[in-house]
C-alpha cells in the first residue's frame, strides 16, 4: 500500500508536469469511454435488463393475424372477452387501451393520459395500489358505478398527496367518477415511456355495440404455471377456429399469434443496437491506440529519467508498476470525464419516443453501468499502457543509463492498426449514411408537403354510441377550416 500511494503521488506529479499530454490523453479516452458507457446503458436497458414485472418470462403479447390479407393487428374487444372466458392456458388475460381524458374540478382543467384496463390487468403485471383497492370484475359491468385509479404522480401533483382522496369524486370527460385507489409508484405500462405513462386508470367495459369488425385492443397474457407458449398457441388456434365458425362474417381468416412480451417490445432493434455497441467498442480501441502512441512519444523524453532510476537500483518490475499506475490514473481521469459525457447522453436517450426506441425511458446511470465503466477503464489502461510500459522499463534496465534511439517498428505498427480500425468505422459510417439518405428519398406515393395529421379524442360521456361518433365525424369533415397564417385556399387545407 505504501508503494502504491507513492506511485500515485509520483504519477499525479508527472501528469501535472505535462498538461498538454494529459489533456490530450484524457479527452481521447473520455470520448471512447463516454460513448461506450452511454451505449451500454442503452443496450442494458433495452436488451439485457428483464422487464420490470414479476416473472416476466411468463408474459406474452396476444395479436390478431390474418395471413390471407397480410394483416397483423390488436384484438377485437368481443373476441378478447370470448378468449378470456374460454382460454385455460393463461393465469390472466388482460387488455389495455390508452385514450386521453379531460380532467376538471379541483384545479385547472387539463388533458391527462389515461388507460382503460380489464379488472385483472394490475394482477397480471404484479402491480398493487398504494392506497385503496384494485379493480373488481363488477367494475367492468355497464351498469357499475364509474370508478378510477389515480397514478401516484397525478395524486402528488394535483391533489397534494391527500390521503382522503379515496371515495371522492372527480370529473373525467364531463362525467363524475369515484376515486378508489392510488397506484404504487414505479409501475410502468408495457411499452410506455416516462412521458407517456397513464395518470388515470379506468375499467374497460366490453359492450355488444362495439362489433367484431375492428381490431384495436392491445391484449397481454400471463401464462399459467407449467404452460408453454407453444401449448397456449395451440389452444388459441382452436378457439380462433371456433369463433370463425360462430361469426364467419367478421372472423373469417382471423387467427391469434402469441409472442414473448419482451421480444414484442424490443422488436427489430436488437441487431442495430448490438452493431452500435460494437462500433463504439472500435472507437474505444482507436482511442487506446492513440493514447499508446502518445505514451510512446512521451517515453522518448523520459528515457533519461527512467534510466537514472534503473541505475539507482529500480528493477524492471518496479518501473513497470510505476508506469502502469500512470496509465491507470489516465484511465481514471478519462473515465470520470467520460461519465460526465455519458450522463448527458443518457438523459437525451431516455427522452426518445418508445416507438423509435423501446424501453428508452428505462435508460439510466445505475450500478451496472458504473461497473461496466470501471471494467472498460481498467481494460483500456492495460491495452494502451502495458506495451509502452514494458518497452520503456525493459529498455531502461538493459541500457543502464545509456541513451539510445528507440525503435520505430512498434509506433508504426500502432499507427497502421489505428488507420485500419478507423477505415473500418469510416466505411461503416458511410454505408449507414448512404442508407439513411436513400430512406429519406423513398417516394411515399403522395405529396407530403404541407400535410398534417391529427387525433381527435371524443369524450365517452357525449359520444358513447357509434352513431354519435359517426355523426360528429361527418359534422367535423364538412367544415373546411383554414390554417392560421396560411395563404392556402380552403380546398387545399391540411386534411385531418
Amino acid at each position: 500500500m505504501t508503494h502504491l500511494l507513492q506511485d500515485l503521488r509520483y504519477g499525479l506529479r508527472g501528469l501535472a508536469r505535462s498538461p498538454g499530454f494529459t489533456a490530450a490523453a484524457v479527452l481521447t479516452l473520455a470520448l471512447g469511454i463516454g460513448a461506450n458507457t452511454a451505449m451500454f446503458s442503452l443496450v442494458d436497458a433495452v436488451l439485457l435488463r428483464p422487464l420490470p414485472y414479476p416473472h416476466p418470462e411468463r408474459l406474452v403479447r396476444v395479436r390478431a393475424v390474418n395471413p390471407e390479407k397480410g394483416q397483423d393487428a390488436n384484438l377485437n374487444p368481443l373476441d378478447f372477452a370470448d378468449y378470456r372466458r374460454q382460454a385455460r392456458s393463461f393465469k390472466d388475460l388482460a387488455a389495455m387501451a390508452t385514450p386521453t381524458f379531460s380532467l376538471t374540478g379541483g384545479g385547472e382543467p387539463e388533458r391527462v393520459r389515461g388507460a382503460l384496463v380489464s379488472s385483472n390487468f394490475f394482477r397480471a403485471f404484479g402491480a398493487r395500489p398504494a392506497l385503496g383497492r384494485d379493480f373488481q370484475p363488477r367494475d367492468e359491468q355497464p351498469d357499475a358505478e364509474p370508478v378510477v385509479i389515480l397514478s401516484k404522480r397525478l395524486w402528488q401533483r394535483r391533489y397534494n398527496s391527500d390521503p382522503g382522496i379515496l371515495g371522492k369524486t372527480i370529473v373525467l370527460d364531463d362525467a363524475p367518477v369515484t376515486v378508489v385507489a392510488v397506484l404504487e409508484s414505479g409501475f410502468r405500462a408495457p411499452g410506455a415511456s416516462e412521458a407517456d405513462l397513464p395518470e388515470v386508470w379506468r375499467p374497460f367495459q366490453v359492450k355488444e355495440n362495439m362489433g367484431r369488425g375492428g381490431h384495436w385492443l392491445p391484449v397481454f397474457g400471463r401464462l399459467a404455471d407449467g404452460v408453454t407458449i407453444r401449448q397456449a398457441q395451440a389452444e388459441m388456434d382452436a378457439l380462433a377456429r371456433s369463433l370463425e365458425k360462430e361469426h364467419p362474417g367478421s372472423n373469417q381468416g382471423w387467427a391469434t399469434s402469441l409472442e414473448d412480451l419482451e421480444e414484442s417490445i424490443v422488436g427489430n432493434t436488437r441487431g442495430p443496437l448490438v452493431l452500435l455497441l460494437a462500433s463504439v467498442g472500435l472507437v474505444l480501441l482507436i482511442a487506446c491506440v492513440n493514447v499508446a502512441n502518445l505514451l510512446l512519444a512521451r517515453a522518448g523524453s523520459r528515457e533519461h529519467e527512467v534510466a537514472v532510476r534503473a541505475t539507482l537500483g529500480a528493477s524492471a518490475s518496479r518501473l513497470l508498476r510505476q508506469l502502469l499506475t500512470e496509465s491507470l490514473l489516465l484511465a481514471g481521469l478519462g473515465a470520470a470525464a467520460g461519465l460526465l459525457l455519458a450522463f448527458f447522453a443518457t438523459r437525451l436517450l431516455s427522452r426518445l419516443d418508445p416507438e423509435i426506441l423501446p424501453r428508452a425511458g428505462e435508460v439510466a446511470m445505475d450500478g451496472r453501468v458504473l461497473a461496466f465503466t470501471l471494467g472498460i477503464s481498467g481494460l483500456a489502461a492495460v491495452v494502451f499502457g502495458l506495451v509502452p510500459a514494458l518497452r520503456t522499463a525493459r529498455g531502461a534496465v538493459l541500457r543502464q543509463g545509456t541513451r539510445t534511439t528507440p525503435g520505430r517498428r512498434l509506433p508504426a505498427a500502432l499507427v497502421i492498426a489505428e488507420l485500419a480500425l478507423a477505415l473500418v468505422l469510416l466505411i461503416g459510417a458511410g454505408l449507414l449514411l448512404k442508407s439513411f439518405w436513400r430512406l429519406l428519398r423513398v417516394d411515399p406515393g403522395f405529396r407530403a408537403e404541407n400535410l398534417l395529421t391529427a387525433t381527435v379524442d371524443l369524450p365517452v360521456s357525449r359520444y358513447g354510441e357509434p352513431h354519435q361518433i359517426s355523426r360528429s365525424i361527418k359534422t367535423f369533415s364538412r367544415g373546411r377550416p383554414r390554417c392560421r397564417g396560411s395563404s392556402a385556399r380552403p380546398a387545399s387545407t391540411s386534411p385531418l
